[in-house]
């Protein structure tokens, strides 16, 4: 089934996702978003003028700002780059389960770490060291 053509290019969004997380708390100008992330000017502006185009955001007095529509596109994208994010650094313990077989609630585990307590052990074989996933209220250990 072809995309449709006047719809908003995903990827696109998924570049523009750090700009669109700093407009969620209100419209803002060019240069506040220049203060509020790492984009350059000219980054910013092309982004802007093709996120207008997409109907993600307008242009008002106040300065841009989301649409309804954009709004749930920057909430969705904060989602999934927190959620990215929290699979990176629980990387040592997702490749020692199942994932098929176990699933995690990852925006639960946003602030977890994991390690591995016998990492440091030369006679430990990894497949017997267990993985501590560590968060904020306690710990959960598996064993691979």
């Amino acid at each position: 089934m072809p995309e449709d053509e006047g719809a908003p290019d995903p990827v696109e969004l998924m570049r523009r996702s750090e700009l669109l997380a700093a407009l969620l708390d209100g419209p803002k100008t060019p240069n506040e978003l220049d203060d509020a992330t790492s984009l350059s000017r000219s980054t910013i502006h092309r982004a802007l003028e093709s996120l207008a185009d997409q109907c993600v955001l307008v242009d008002t007095d106040r300065g841009f700002e989301l649409t309804g529509f954009g709004r749930v596109v920057a909430t969705e994208l904060t989602r999934c780059r927190t959620t990215i994010a929290t699979a990176d650094r629980l990387r040592p313990l997702l490749e020692e389960v199942d994932t098929t077989e176990v699933t995690f609630p990852l925006e639960d585990l946003a602030d977890a770490r994991s390690r591995s307590r016998n990492r440091h052990t030369p006679t430990s074989r990894p497949s017997e060291s267990p993985i501590c996933c560590r968060t904020p209220t306690g710990s959960v250990s598996f064993r691979g």
